[in-house]
């Protein structure tokens, strides 16, 4: 069974190299030199090879935004196509090693943490079907294009250990429809609406109990614990990560209250309190700055500014007008006009 990984204090949110490898693989095919790749995000060969190495969100936002310029709102498709379960390691092995497809979901579920910091998901299960969500989260640019990365990976992870093709009920994306929708249709191999919320990918029940071919559950309890082990010292070194998600599932309450995050942490209000303060920062400043991100992400995905207000808990157009100036300083028109879809990041 494989040790436990190590890491050092990390107190930005930071997500698997993995990402890197397949931007990096991405834009060399757009004339970048992996030499010049890896300078310009100080990395080495030794480094980005590593097991289970975490490198800060802020690096991969570098390639990310790089990525889209090149490939714009076929990136998620593009950056997609160039990773593999095997790029995951242990993650990958404790999802290929599971009973069924609800199995894999439920690990994937389990441990979005060690892939990224801010990689919300959850499982929402119905009569008939189960809905895997990729929430939005405020820390994440670019956050409608790196999830739908995300979603395609998690199909394609679950789809390569099936002996035939994994067969979706329909897959949710948060965008405005592009004019030819034709290229998510065939990555997802499933009907895309779009315009949802969040992105989801929603399965049959009777779908998510095909075995998959790599079933074994002894190696299944194996992994688990290496990753529950790592997961519970990645959450010991990264306090905040986990705040910022309650924080970021609850933004349209307007209401939201320390208290109220300290009871989704199951912790007191002086415990989170202390928290905040030891890193730094307060409930009212990370509350905005997450509001404000998000806000970002939408206007960059195109949603207009009444609906960007409403998702982030602003009742009052002008009120969150003017605090979106105040954050950028730039209207959120001006904001979309550089940043909204069809721009390339120009």
């Amino acid at each position: 069974m494989p040790a436990i990984p190590s890491t050092a204090p990390a107190d930005p949110p930071s997500n698997l190299g993995s990402w890197l490898r397949s931007l990096i693989l991405l834009l060399q095919e757009h004339g970048h030199s992996r030499e010049s790749l890896l300078n310009i995000i100080g990395m080495d060969e030794a480094t980005l090879a590593k097991p289970l190495n975490r490198v800060p969100v802020s690096v991969s936002d570098i390639l990310w935004e790089m990525a889209y310029k090149a490939e714009g709102e076929l990136v998620a498709i593009k950056v997609a196509s160039h990773t593999r379960l095997a790029d995951f390691q242990s993650i990958g092995a404790a999802i290929s090693s599971a009973a069924n497809i609800e199995q894999a979901m439920q690990q994937m579920q389990r441990y979005p943490a060690l892939v990224a910091d801010i990689l919300p998901l959850s499982i929402e299960e119905s009569d008939d079907a189960l809905t895997l969500n990729f929430e939005y989260d405020s820390a994440l640019p670019l956050s409608p294009f790196r999830l739908e990365a995300a979603a395609l990976v998690a199909v394609r992870m679950v789809s390569e250990l099936l002996p035939s093709p994994l067969r979706l009920e329909r897959v949710l994306l948060s965008r405005p429809k592009p004019k030819d929708d034709t290229p998510w249709q065939r990555a997802f191999n499933a009907p895309v609406h779009w315009d949802h919320p969040t992105i989801a990918v929603v399965i049959s029940k009777a779908e998510a109990q095909r075995e998959l071919l790599t079933s074994n559950a002894e190696v299944t309890s194996s992994y688990q614990m290496v990753m529950d082990g790592y997961l519970h010292q990645h959450q010991k070194n990264n306090p905040l990560a986990e705040i910022q998600r309650v924080i970021a599932a609850q933004l349209q309450n307007e209401e939201l209250s320390l208290d109220q995050v300290a009871a989704r942490l199951n912790l007191s209000r002086r415990q989170l309190q202390r928290t905040l303060q030891e890193a730094g920062t307060n409930f009212r400043d990370l509350h905005k700055s997450c509001r404000m991100r998000l806000a970002e992400q939408l206007l960059q995905a195109g949603k207009s500014v009444k609906e960007v207000a409403y998702s982030i808990g602003y009742t009052d157009v002008s009120v969150f007008h003017r605090a979106f100036k105040k954050w950028r300083g730039e209207t959120p028109s001006e904001f979309q006009k550089q940043h909204g879809p069809g721009t390339k990041g120009q």
